[in-house]
Parts: structure tokens; sequence; C-alpha cells
């Protein structure tokens, strides 16, 4: 038997169920407040896996709907429209003299949410989220109507996800990008966030995505030592690495 423990969500494999709930019990027992749920692994810590059946398509989808739903919910917007992209053209700055933000909910905790949409199935809204991210210790009104905006987006894609179409070849594929300075005449210029570059990269296995990250920084991108110790020797052993520009 295998359990598997994530804050307070757990999961238990074994072939035999009847000695899984033997143990769920016993440790009910020990006055752990164990509480069974129907949704199975497919649901587990909210992401929903299943088959991609859209289009025809082959292989499976992540999706986060009820956290997608959750977060309407919370700011009031179960029945607005819907948006095309996550964020407006131009960069979301400091705008220091720009009016307070002054919602019926809380800026943290919205962010929070689409912080693990973005980090877990919805890859798509990470650059938004990341900009309103950055003002979560003093939000404008601006950036308020920032998050709305990504609100608006996950409107009209609900039901959308992480696809997984796994193919034979297993080549393991970079894509970087960067916006080089994007905030500059944006930020006043004696500001030193004015000149730091957004760097971002999804790393594909057989094209599906295994790990993405962005960021913002002075200088090169510096990707954390566990994700160097993970990747160097697929990189170096195993794989080719094909470096591709967005």
């Amino acid at each position: 038997m295998v359990v598997l423990v994530y804050v307070d969500d757990c999961l238990f494999f074994g072939p035999d169920l009847t000695k899984i709930d033997d143990r769920i019990q016993a440790l009910q027992k020990l006055n752990l407040q164990l509480t069974p749920e129907d949704t199975g692994a497919y649901a587990f810590l909210g992401v929903d896996i299943g088959p991609n059946k859209k289009d025809g398509k082959s292989g499976f989808v992540m999706m986060q709907n009820g956290l997608t739903k959750k977060i309407l919910k919370t700011m009031k917007m179960e029945d607005c429209h819907g948006k095309a992209t996550p964020a407006a053209q131009a960069p979301l700055g400091t705008d220091e003299k720009g009016e307070p933000f002054n919602e019926e909910w809380s800026y943290a905790s919205v962010v929070g949410m689409l912080l693990y949409l973005s980090s877990n199935s919805r890859p798509d809204i990470q650059y938004a989220v990341h900009q309103c991210a950055r003002f979560t210790h003093n939000p404008k009104k601006s950036h308020g109507e920032a998050v709305k905006r990504i609100v608006h987006y996950l409107t009209k894609t609900l039901g959308e996800g992480l696809e997984f179409t796994p193919t034979k070849a297993m080549e393991l594929d970079l894509y970087v990008d960067a916006d080089f300075a994007g905030l500059w005449s944006y930020e006043h210029y004696q500001d030193p966030v004015c000149v730091k570059s957004r760097t971002g990269f999804v790393i594909t296995l057989g094209t599906c995505p295994v790990m993405w990250y962005l960021n913002c920084k002075l200088n090169s991108l510096s990707v954390p030592w566990k994700w160097n110790t993970l990747c160097y020797p697929w990189l170096c052993e195993t794989f080719y690495l094909k470096v591709n520009a967005i």
C-alpha cells in the first residue's frame, strides 16, 4: 500500500480496497480526522484529469474548473462577459499616482488562487497573473482591473485546460522568450524595475509540457537549483535539447 500526502490531502493506493478501508479506519481511531471523498485521484488537489474529447483529439487534459468557478464566485463575476486575451498589450506598471484599490474581494486572496491555477493547469494566464502578483502589497485600481481582465478571459475559456498528447518521439524541447526591459517607458526612468526583463520558458517532453517558469530580473534567468539538479542529467545524457525562440 502506498499513501501520498500533500498538506491536508491524502491518496491511498493498493490492490485491495478492503485493506485500504481498514487502514483509514485504524488512522481514524488514532483521532486523525480523515474524511473519504468520492472524487478519487482524478480530482486530487482540485485538478481534474481525464481524456481529451475535444475535436476528436487524443491524450489527456488537466483542468481546474472548480477553482475557476470559485474565483468567479469570490469576485461576483459569474455572469461576466468573456475576453479573448488575459491581459492588455501594454505591460502593467506600478501606477504610483493611481486610485487605490477599492473592491469587496481580497486582492491577495484572488491573486493567490490565480497563481495556483496558472502553475497547475493554465500556463496561458501565467504572464498576466505574474504582472498582478507584483502589486499584492499595494494594489491600485488599475491592478484590480487587470485581475478582472484575467477573470473575463477565464469566463470565455472555462472548460479549457492543459492538454497532453504524447508521441513516441522522446524529444525534450525548450521554448524561451523575454521582453527585454519591457517596463521601459512604463515606469519612472530612475526606478530599476523599468530595466528588468521578464523571462519565461516552457519545457516539453514528447510534446507534453512538463515545466514552465516566469521571472522578472535585472540579469539573466536563474533556474532554481532543484530544477537544475533534476534536469541536468536529462539534458546532458539522455535527450537531445532543441531550443526554440517564440
